[in-house]
């Protein structure tokens, strides 16, 4: 039998860990970037109120639009990330019936639109900016979820004026460990993988260096509702709506809601949403 070096059985061994660790890294990378997996990207709509769909932009951005006899009341549904406008139906059906124009927008590489590698909240918001503007939407709502949330809150942030109020659930306080955050959420090893969180928020952060400052949601001016599952386990509550709690108290027009037994944006499944989300409307409608 050919005597095989113990060297050379290591730097074999060393080199396929080495392989199987940059291909999980790219893979990771894009998972926690990019809405990569097809029953995602391609998930069925369930949207009940008769809402048609269109594209708006040089990159087809789809939204879904329905109409109603009014041009005082508006409301902007924005999904969060690897979902699409369809996850917004309950939402959707809720300001339909209170007799409001409703708009569902797919972000970037997400449900109907256009692909794109790196969808964010920040790159959401431009989309959402560019939307209210092109069709002429007066002070729309914002409502969104995660990633929707992000959106709607940046566009508070930095143009006051636009929104009457924003609904913002799941939103995040802050970037600082995110990425990490997102990693356990996703079951992917932190630890192991350390270097994803840098280079997805310098990602992140190059989306929108130079065409904004950075994002505060202590900046917010406009009337805001905040609800947050008290089990989300992407943006933990003490990380997250704690401190903006805290950075709104004595703010006017600031009113929150902590889902009980509710995880990451499934807050809507619970019997109560309806009743406490209109309860919310009827302050600043």
């Amino acid at each position: 039998m050919e005597y095989i070096p113990f060297t050379l059985i290591l730097s074999n061994i060393l080199y396929t860990l080495l392989i199987a660790y940059l291909i999980f890294s790219f893979f990771f990378f894009f998972f926690l970037n990019s809405n990569i997996l097809p029953f995602r990207r391609y998930a069925k709509y369930n949207i009940e109120i008769p809402a048609k769909l269109n594209y708006f932009g040089s990159k087809k951005v789809a939204y879904w639009e329905a109409i109603q006899n009014t041009k005082e009341k508006n409301v902007i549904l924005l999904h969060g990330f690897t979902r699409n406008s369809g996850r917004m139906n309950k939402r959707a059906s809720i300001y339909w019936k209170r007799g409001y124009n409703v708009y569902l927008l797919d972000n970037l590489g997400h449900g109907k639109s256009d692909g794109t590698l790196f969808p964010s909240g920040f790159q959401y918001s431009f989309i959402v900016r560019q939307f209210i503007k092109e069709k002429n939407i007066k002070n729309p709502v914002l409502h969104g979820a995660s990633m929707g949330a992000i959106a709607s809150s940046y566009v508070a942030q930095k143009e006051p004026d636009i929104p009457k109020f924003i609904v913002c659930e799941a939103l995040p306080h802050n970037f600082d460990n995110l990425y990490y955050e997102m990693m356990g959420f996703m079951k992917i090893p932190s630890k192991l993988f350390f270097w994803l969180d840098w280079v997805s928020r310098k990602i992140v952060w190059r989306q929108f260096i130079g065409r904004d400052a950075e994002y505060d949601v202590s900046d917010i001016k406009c009337p805001m509702i905040l609800i947050h599952g008290e089990l989300d386990a992407m943006f933990r509550p003490d990380l997250h709506f704690n401190k903006i709690i805290k950075e709104m108290a004595g703010k006017k027009d600031f009113n929150s809601w902590l889902v009980p037994d509710s995880r990451h944006t499934r807050m809507d499944r619970r019997e109560d949403y309806k009743e406490k989300l209109i309860e919310f409307l009827t302050l600043y409608e």
